[in-house]
């Protein structure tokens, strides 16, 4: 005869999944990624449409071209550069017949860095250019260049209010001048004489350690004494 043991309701010890969510949200959770940054694009400078001032200035030739043509005025080949004219300290732009290849050679100084200025010093020395060697600054020489648009002393022009709008625009069809301004002034200062101290060095002189400075030139003729009479060191 068996045994009859009390039946006991078996107690089940697992929650379901919900439940243990419930209880343990954290369980089932997948861990959190991190959010990715998109990091703003980079702000890239325009680029230059020309990569050299020679390239710039050539192309401005170019544009400049039929407007002389307009005014009667036939643009040689020319070559055009950076560089500080010769001569004059102020001049900003000069114009050169003296080329082996007989080539025109005009230089714009690299002290200009504002494109409608340098066109403008460009205008100048092409009507130059047009006029030929020996023209100077003349009646033919102010014919052309009021014609252009400049104003102003024939030896020093300067661009019209029309002829300066006209530039602007130009400007903005060449592109960014590639060039930056160059202050021939800004290089390291001469050294000034140095002055040399020298002083009564003698205990007990009267003159109570008598100081002066001087030059090194007068220090090589001779060491200078004090009111006393004794002669000074260098200090």
């Amino acid at each position: 005869m068996g045994l009859n043991l009390p039946c006991k309701r078996a107690v089940c010890t697992h929650v379901t999944d919900a439940k243990q969510t419930a209880l343990f949200p954290d369980a089932r959770r997948e861990p959190a990624r991190p959010k990715k940054v998109v990091a703003p694009p980079k702000r890239t400078a325009a680029k230059a449409k020309h990569d050299t001032r020679e390239a710039w200035l050539l192309a401005a030739v170019e544009l400049l071209t039929p407007a002389f043509a307009e005014r009667g005025a036939t643009v040689p080949e020319v070559r055009v550069s950076c560089g500080f004219p010769q001569g004059r300290a102020k001049a900003i732009g000069q114009c050169w017949y003296s080329a082996v290849d007989k080539v025109i050679q005009i230089f714009i100084s690299p002290e200009l860095a504002d494109p409608v200025r340098v066109l403008d010093v460009l205008v100048h020395e092409l009507v130059h250019a047009c006029l030929g060697a020996g023209k100077g600054h003349g009646k033919e020489f102010r014919a052309l260049a009021t014609a252009m648009g400049l104003e102003g002393k024939m030896t020093a022009t300067v661009a019209g209010p029309a002829l300066k709008e006209q530039l602007k625009a130009l400007s903005k069809d060449l592109g960014t001048y590639p060039h930056a301004k160059l202050d021939r002034h800004a290089g390291p200062k001469k050294q000034s004489t140095r002055m040399v101290k020298v002083q009564c060095t003698q205990e007990g002189c009267e003159c109570g350690g008598y100081t002066v400075r001087t030059t090194r030139k007068w220090l090589e003729v001779g060491m200078p004494a004090c009111p006393a009479g004794c002669e000074m060191e260098e200090v």
